[in-house]
């Protein structure tokens, strides 16, 4: 659970519910694995307020760029996939 403003997702990661009060920005771990998966999740129901950023980590790519998504929902959710290249996200 995070419950602070960044953090940095470890490889052992796997589902990451963020409750904080505030803007927080995640960032993906470098080196991961083939296939290997992120789920983040806005457990505190207040994302539209205080969005969540999930950035990529320097040199690889999120969906083909270099920027972050945000996650803006409320209760919402993100999944990340490492593709061998780069993290696609949705």
């Amino acid at each position: 659970e995070v419950t602070a403003p960044t953090y940095t997702l470890l490889l052992t990661d796997d589902v990451i519910d963020v409750n904080f009060a505030g803007a927080v920005t995640l960032t993906l771990p470098l080196n991961p694995g083939r296939g290997q998966r992120f789920y983040v999740q806005d457990d505190s129901g207040a994302a539209a307020s205080n969005n969540i950023t999930v950035d990529p980590p320097g040199g690889i790519n999120l969906n083909g760029g270099s920027s972050g998504l945000v996650l803006s929902a409320n209760y919402g959710h993100l999944q990340f996939i490492y593709n061998g290249t780069q993290y696609i996200g949705a």
